[in-house]
């Protein structure tokens, strides 16, 4: 049946793409007032990359689980995308019923999405198993705060129209409203379980990263690098929204850095690319926080003389990246060699 399994995977391939094309272009076609203020989110790439690299190692190896969680999750994000423009678009035709049924269709993607790319897909790569059965308790810590979420969202109660993003609230038919009050609750701890799942599924990778050998240690090293990073900037982007652009553009190259490790190229190198791009992070977030605060301290102190502050910050600033640079490659040689070293 591998032939079946080629032929859905080719057809989700083409579907997924087409369905976030869809919603670009309902988007495009929307009143001002019902358009969202964001159309493209890193589920968009999901839905256009992902599945065409799954059904691209498919085709290699049809029973590759990673391959069909990678297929099952874009098409999840593609969902999401589509139901949303349609969503939006039923609603300002003032047809609010039917757009709250499809509003549940968006949550399910969204759901889907994120369970399967990002939390079990770090978790079982790059050879479909856990690195032991500890890890079993952040499966279920994903799965139940996904599907928490998703059936807040299911039960949520209509919001007040003050304060609302569009001109019409759109109805929830399942809405419960006596739990009104609890669901701020609610949603602080389901995006908990959520936000604490994400890292340490990566951090299931450097465990990997760190028992494996050479060869192994080559395969990890690409994925680990682009959920690392995706993860980062998917925290800049929740601190900073006008930067989420950036966990956009790193979802796409996750699928990339899969099909290295799972094809086995021979990548030499990667350890160093992913020392050198920690300890390079570290330096730019800690450098930074101590530049800025040296120089509002200094121009505190000083006040008047902001050459003499921003120069005292950069004096200190300097002589303390040296040292910081040896803190940090020694812990993260720690963290990817052990106390021994490579």
């Amino acid at each position: 049946m591998a032939w079946a399994a080629r032929a859905v995977t080719v057809v989700l391939a083409v579907v997924s793409p087409l369905l976030v094309t869809a919603a670009m272009v309902i988007y495009a076609t929307l009143p001002e007032e019902w358009r969202s203020p964001e159309t493209v989110t890193p589920l968009t790439a999901a839905g256009v990359t992902f599945p065409a690299v799954g059904a691209f190692l498919i085709a290699h190896r049809p029973r590759l689980k990673l391959a069909w969680l990678m297929c099952l999750g874009g098409l999840g994000g593609a969902v999401h995308d589509f139901c949303q423009a349609m969503m939006l678009l039923t609603a300002s035709h003032g047809d609010l019923t039917l757009a709250g049924c499809l509003r549940f269709a968006v949550y399910l993607g969204w759901g889907v999405s994120g369970l399967a790319l990002e939390m079990l897909l770090p978790l079982y790569s790059p050879d479909g198993r856990l690195p032991s059965r500890r890890w079993r308790a952040v499966v279920v810590l994903g799965v139940v705060s996904i599907v928490a979420e998703t059936t807040r969202q299911f039960i949520r109660p209509d919001p007040p129209l003050e304060g609302y993003l569009f001109p019409a609230v759109i109805h929830n038919p399942l809405q419960i409203p006596e739990l009104a009050p609890y669901h701020p609750a609610m949603a602080v701890v389901n995006w908990t379980g959520v936000l604490a799942t994400l890292p340490l599924a990566a951090l299931s990778m450097l465990v990997r990263f760190r028992g494996a050998d050479p060869e192994v240690r080559r395969q990890i090293g690409w994925p680990l690098l682009a959920f690392a990073g995706y993860i980062v900037f998917m925290f800049v982007g929740v601190a900073a929204p006008e930067l989420t652009w950036l966990s956009i553009l790193w979802a796409m190259l996750i699928p990339v850095a899969m099909v290295f490790s799972v094809m086995r190229y021979r990548l030499y190198g990667i350890d160093t690319i992913v020392s050198r791009t920690f300890v390079a992070a570290g330096l730019l977030a800690v450098v930074g926080g101590v530049y800025f605060g040296v120089a509002a301290l200094s121009s505190l102190l000083v006040s008047g003389y902001d050459q003499i502050a921003g120069l005292a910050a950069a004096l200190f600033t300097g002589a303390f990246f040296q040292p910081l640079r040896r803190t940090l490659q020694r812990a993260i040689d720690r963290l990817l060699y052990g106390p021994v070293g490579d």
